[in-house]
């Protein structure tokens, strides 16, 4: 589907909409990816992977009780020819995945590095849902005026267009006097709820398209480096009628003979956008004294709505839950200072929120998180 889940220890957040956050905190280049939608289009030219285990709330703040995790992206190179490198990839259920990148120097000092993959395979149901349609694209830039200041710039652009799996999960009867459901003998089977899928119109498409900028500034000062990190992240999540069981239409007769309740499905259009930026100077030394000093400030908008209907073929719906808007903004000063004499450490950290506040539909009574009072919006 649409979004990943991450999980640490067994720990992981089961509702991937744009208005949940994460238990376990998600960062591309060290900046926050606060929502699992889209994360697949990171996973391509990758230099390395970062795991913390949870939980670390000291460290990386809310939303980590799992842990968390980095995902480093390649940098160009400043090196003295062009280089690349191209992946082809096949397998059953027609898999095709390209991945390919290109490292360009430009003088002594600018480098540029292009990277892109593509991704498809057939749906692993009957009906064809569970598919794949993934085109990613990343440009990185490299500058390096002086020994000391080096600027990193990375944007990214991804649009993912599938058929959702999950038509025969899920499946509850819910009908007066049903209290069965119908479970086909090849589980890859769903078309007693899902027949009719494989038109273009199909009431199972989904796409997604998420789009990013990072930019990373480090300055040498000898005693400390001084980094200015900024990034912002953008979803926009456009369903086609999504499936959804959990909310059954009129009953109907299976394959079995038996009368069980039909699916229904759901009308979810979301976005969300952020901002991050992030300043901290930290010492170079190695001992006996390390310490680190920074500021730290985050917007993000989410919004919207999920409309039900009581059956695949219904015009008129059922139940419509929205979440019109919800805006978080918060900063914070942060710091931490490590003494080793020897072989023996003592470290102290604190954080301070320096502002926080939310917008919502309505007034609401503030829900204060462990670390940085985010206020939150019910469900209206």
């Amino acid at each position: 589907g649409s979004a990943d889940t991450v999980a640490i220890r067994g720990v992981y957040t089961v509702d991937t909409s744009p208005t949940c956050e994460t238990a376990v905190g998600t960062y591309v280049n060290g900046a926050v990816l606060s929502k699992q939608r889209g994360l697949e289009g990171f996973l391509f030219d990758v230099q390395s992977l970062e795991i913390d285990k949870g939980p670390q709330g000291t460290l990386f703040g809310r939303n980590t009780n799992g842990g968390a995790i980095n995902i480093i992206t390649n940098k160009p190179q400043l090196a003295s020819q062009v280089s690349g490198e191209g992946e082809i990839e096949g397998g059953s259920y027609n898999l095709q995945r390209f991945s390919a990148w290109l490292n360009a120097p430009i003088g002594d000092t600018f480098a540029v590095r292009l990277a892109g993959q593509s991704y498809a395979h057939s749906g692993y149901m009957k009906s064809g849902l569970g598919d794949a349609n993934l085109q990613a694209v990343r440009l990185s830039m490299l500058w390096k005026p002086t020994d000391r200041e080096t600027l990193w710039i990375v944007g990214d652009q991804a649009r993912d267009h599938a058929f959702l799996d999950g038509a025969v999960t899920n499946v509850v009867g819910v009908e007066p006097g049903i209290t069965t459901i119908y479970v086909p003998p090849n589980p890859r089977d769903d078309t007693f709820y899902d027949g009719h899928v494989n038109s273009t119109i199909s009431p199972f498409q989904e796409q997604v398209f998420t789009q990013g900028l990072t930019a990373e500034n480090d300055y040498n000062f000898d005693f400390a480096t001084w980094t200015v990190l900024f990034s912002h992240r953008h979803m926009d999540q456009d369903p086609n009628l999504a499936p959804n069981n959990l909310g059954q239409g009129a009953a109907q007769v299976a394959p079995d003979g038996n009368t069980y309740p039909g699916a229904g499905h759901n009308y979810t259009p979301q976005a969300f956008q952020s901002y991050s930026l992030e300043t901290p100077l930290a010492s170079t030394s190695a001992t006996p004294w390390q310490w680190l000093l920074g500021l730290y400030a985050y917007w993000d908008h989410d919004s919207g709505t999920m409309i039900g209907y009581p059956s695949t073929t219904s015009t008129a719906a059922q139940i419509q839950i929205a979440q019109p808007f919800e805006v978080v903004e918060t900063g914070a000063a942060f710091g931490q200072m490590t003494y080793t004499p020897s072989a023996l450490s003592a470290t102290s950290s604190a954080s301070v929120p320096l502002a926080s506040a939310t917008a919502c539909p309505v007034p609401v009574h503030a829900a204060n998180s462990f670390s940085n009072a985010r206020h939150s919006c019910p469900v209206q």
